[in-house]
């Protein structure tokens, strides 16, 4: 298999829409779907490529990955697993606009069975979106922001009556990068044409892309890294969803959400689910080219982490089918997984690229009384602190001068400005 990548910076803000509809509140993805870059690619290269056109957009042996944000010193970034957890209410949070800077110890990876010495979570909370750097735990949260449109009459050129609507966008500034597989059948002269389609170039990518959004400038084409190596323990199979995973049934090729071993080619693994931590969403992406939304999808999201154990172990064959993707819509990078990644190799997160030993002790969490108790002997010391401040001024001879001292509204707007604090 062949690939290679490319960073995307956002010139405009850019709406990539979670759902087709039209009705309700909008809300916009925090990352590039590869279905945006199959599309910028199909519209430039499609006619031209004649027979190979079918290998290339629909057979799913040219996958458009999706592009995630970068973290510092442009460090590639992946979705939390949903396995992560910690402490509700606690010193970490999850959620976009409170996600701490890095990862912490109060982390959990509960997709691995606690330790002898391992304290339990009283009220686990589970991760919510966002990202995080493997090699240093950094988390990132790309930022967006919302605008009020209103549609314009074409009769009168004024703002339609009743046709209020927001958007949601990435703001622009934001970097991504994308990735490009292809499979080793596809004719080597295609890579070429591809990467002259999506790299140093411009891209129009989501809604409205023909008004104030969608601008992107794309940049030269990059070695696409590595997967980790395959970190087993406990006698489990991780598998974590990189991207969205579109499963359908082997009898009746209906799609599912109830993933079995035979979806990923393991008949003899069945599914650990006290180890498995899944999500899901149903919607209809909006073709373009045919203007009427496409049939509704339904997947597992990525950042799903999935339990398995195998009866006879993982072969190589395994790990390479694994590789190229499962499920529909491989295309639009859709199907793409983790075997074993070390960021889930241990009950606690570890992020510097290697494994800790078995016998390492877990941290302990901080009962949450325990923290309380401390936070409030925090408070108590900088009281103490500042009634010594103020004996230290009171026995200053500055004081007890009239003109240095402050007067009663003076001192009103010090009160006011402390009850605000």
């Amino acid at each position: 298999m062949r690939s290679f990548a490319f960073d995307v910076e956002l010139l405009d803000d850019v709406v990539v829409s979670a759902s087709g509809a039209t009705a309700g509140g909008h809300r916009c993805l925090d990352y590039l779907p590869g279905s945006l870059f199959l599309g910028a690619v199909a519209a430039r290269l499609y006619a031209s490529l004649g027979s190979n056109a079918f290998a290339v957009f629909h057979s799913g042996r040219v996958r458009f990955l999706p592009a995630f944000p970068l973290g510092a010193g442009d460090a590639p970034a992946l979705t939390l697993p949903r396995s992560f957890h910690a402490e509700k209410y606690g010193s970490f949070s999850f959620g976009e606009e409170r996600l701490p800077e890095t990862a912490t110890d109060d982390l959990q990876n509960l997709s691995r069975p606690t330790t002898a010495n391992g304290q339990r979570m009283d009220r686990p909370e589970a991760a919510k979106g966002g990202f995080f750097v493997q090699a240093t735990g950094q988390l990132i949260a790309p930022a967006r922001k919302r605008a009020l449109k209103t549609a314009i009459d074409p009769a009168t050129g004024r703002a339609s009556e009743a046709q209020l609507f927001e958007y949601e966008a990435l703001q622009a500034g934001a970097r991504f990068r994308a990735e490009v597989q292809i499979d080793d059948d596809v004719p080597p002269e295609i890579d070429g044409k591809l990467e002259a389609a999506l790299c140093n170039t411009q891209l129009r990518l989501g809604r409205s892309k023909r008004k104030e959004f969608g601008r992107a400038r794309t940049s030269t084409r990059k070695d696409a890294p590595s997967p980790p190596d395959p970190q087993p323990a406990d006698g489990l199979l991780l598998l974590y969803f990189r991207s969205d995973v579109a499963l359908t049934d082997p009898g009746t090729g209906q799609p599912t959400l109830v993933p079995q071993g035979e979806h990923f080619g393991l008949p003899e693994a069945p599914v650990v689910w006290e180890h498995t931590f899944l999500g899901a969403r149903r919607y209809s992406p909006i073709n373009a080219k045919r203007g009427r939304p496409d049939l509704e999808r339904q997947v597992l999201v990525q950042g799903s982490v999935l339990a398995l154990r195998p009866a006879g172990g993982v072969t190589a064959a395994d790990l390479a089918r694994l590789a190229a993707g499962v499920g529909a819509y491989r295309a639009e990078g859709l199907g793409q997984l983790l075997v074993d990644p070390p960021f889930l190799a241990a009950r606690h997160p570890y992020f510097t690229g290697t494994v800790p030993t078995t016998g390492s002790a877990a941290p302990v969490l901080k009962h949450p009384l325990q923290r309380w108790a401390e936070e409030g002997a925090q408070r108590r010391q900088r009281r103490e602190d500042a009634y010594a401040k103020a004996a230290e001024w009171l026995r200053d001879g500055s004081f007890a001068r009239k003109a240095a001292r402050p007067g009663r509204s003076q001192w009103g707007l010090v009160r006011e400005r402390a009850t605000l604090a």
